[in-house]
């Protein structure tokens, strides 16, 4: 991989940091606009700083196989996808159209990133 290539790393931690930021500071607080219960919240957003933070590290302190730490980012991203989805069908009946719209829009967004970070490893 290029040097180049490590710039998928800043993008999703600025991703994950911005997600964090959304569901702990924005979402949270006006709950009764989105319907995902803040205690949900308060656990994605945690999801999101710690992969926030991961990929962070690897831009500014990976320097070699740099395909280990994208594939691991990629899968955890994926998971969250799941994870978020199943939370949308669990709470659908509490979530409102705002809120299903955030995070399907949440979810096609962090998947394009996953389809760059395995064209990036070799996976597509």
């Amino acid at each position: 991989m290029t040097l180049d290539s490590r710039k998928i790393f800043l993008l999703d931690g600025i991703g994950g940091l911005i997600t964090s930021f959304m569901l702990f500071l924005v979402l949270r607080n006006f709950e009764e606009y989105f319907g995902m219960p803040g205690n949900v919240l308060i656990w994605l957003s945690a999801l999101g700083l710690v992969y926030g933070i991961y990929s962070l590290s690897c831009y500014f302190f990976v320097r070699a196989d740099l395909k280990i730490f994208l594939k691991v980012i990629a899968v955890a991203n994926v998971i969250y996808c799941l994870i978020t989805g199943l939370l949308i069908y669990v709470h659908y009946n509490s979530l409102t159209s705002l809120g299903v719209i955030y995070f399907v829009i949440e979810i096609f967004i962090i998947l394009g990133l996953v389809r760059m970070e395995f064209r990036l490893v070799g996976g597509e």
